[in-house]
């Protein structure tokens, strides 16, 4: 408990993890500024323009309407003799209606799962890693870390104390970044009079973001033992993130189960779906391809990253306690 409190003491003195609060705390805000944006609600402008494009296409449609149906239903019976299959067109909706014309209004709902969550994930847990590795490395770079072991050599106790001060320190910082998205982006869209209804499913994801930057700092901590260096931790957490997540999972869309980011946002969104091709031959020599929905449960994304996690701390104790600190 010492090691502890003497860690969680070091952080709260340290400039660049200050910094880093304040970093969060603007980026926090930016995240708002999009809900402002995105909660603006239609003006009396883009209605009246609205209505004069409606106004043409009816009279365009009331001219050609009939024609347009039978096109409509030509190359629905073309398609469906081709695909062998039954294919609607809805060719009886095809009359214009105001609305289509109308800018889309964004309920907070949409905006929260489209663009809110995963701009917030993104700073959360960039904001946690950044704390928990520069916490750790700091000490490798100037030799802070040799120097502590000469008096409490024990070198399991240190590294529990350090993991476990970045992930306790970094919970407060959690709490904070996450209530000024949450409540900024309610805000946003109640003062600009859009839909803001919060449902229970919402509340939960709020509440199960707060994980994301103890999370992250743990982690951060964690290959800052492996590799000691702040720049590398960064470097191979940007590389993982382009190369694996970003270009390998979206190119073979059945590696999603295994990727850190399809369980992350499972984790968050109580669950996550995802497409994947099937394709089969056709009789007349032709492929076939439909996107078939797969899905990844709660139950499976939180036993991955809790797994992962204890991998990444015991593999991070296991080289610390064997190898040379020069």
């Amino acid at each position: 408990m010492m090691l502890l409190r003497t860690e969680l003491r070091r952080i709260r003195l340290r400039r660049l993890v200050w910094l880093l609060v304040i970093a969060g705390t603007l980026a926090s805000l930016a995240v708002v500024l999009t809900s402002w944006t995105a909660a603006q609600p239609v003006t009396d402008e883009q209605r009246a323009m609205a209505q004069d494009a409606y106004q043409r296409e009816l009279a365009r449609w009331e001219d050609e309407g009939e024609e347009m149906i039978a096109q409509c239903l030509e190359e629905q019976e073309r398609v469906s003799e081709q695909d062998g299959g039954e294919v609607d067109f809805d060719c009886d909706q095809m009359e214009p209606q105001p609305e289509w014309f109308l800018p889309p209004e964004t309920t907070l709902d949409q905006h929260v799962m489209g663009t809110a969550l995963p701009l917030s994930t993104l700073v959360l847990a960039v904001v946690g890693l950044a704390i928990g590795t520069t916490a750790v490395a700091a000490e490798f770079a100037s030799g802070a870390m040799g120097t502590l072991l000469t008096f409490q050599p024990r070198r399991l106790r240190i590294y529990a104390s350090k993991v476990g001060a970045v992930a306790l320190a970094t919970i407060p910082l959690s709490v904070l970044l996450t209530g000024v998205i949450g409540f900024g982006t309610w805000g946003a869209f109640a003062l600009r009079g859009a839909d803001s209804t919060v449902s229970d499913a919402m509340l939960w994801i709020g509440v199960r973001t707060l994980a994301v930057v103890p999370l992250a700092a743990v982690a951060g901590a964690v290959l800052a033992f492996l590799v000691r260096s702040t720049a590398i931790v960064l470097a191979v957490v940007a590389g993982y993130a382009i190369a694996v997540e970003g270009i390998l999972v979206s190119t073979v869309s059945t590696l999603t189960p295994w990727s850190v980011r399809g369980n992350l946002v499972g984790w968050l969104q109580y669950g996550n779906s995802y497409w994947v091709q099937i394709c089969e031959q056709q009789s007349d020599g032709g492929l076939r391809c439909d996107g078939v929905e797969q899905t990844i449960s709660f139950a499976w994304s939180l036993g991955y990253l809790a797994v992962a996690v204890v991998l990444l701390v015991a593999v991070g104790a296991v080289v610390f306690r064997r190898r040379d600190i020069t």
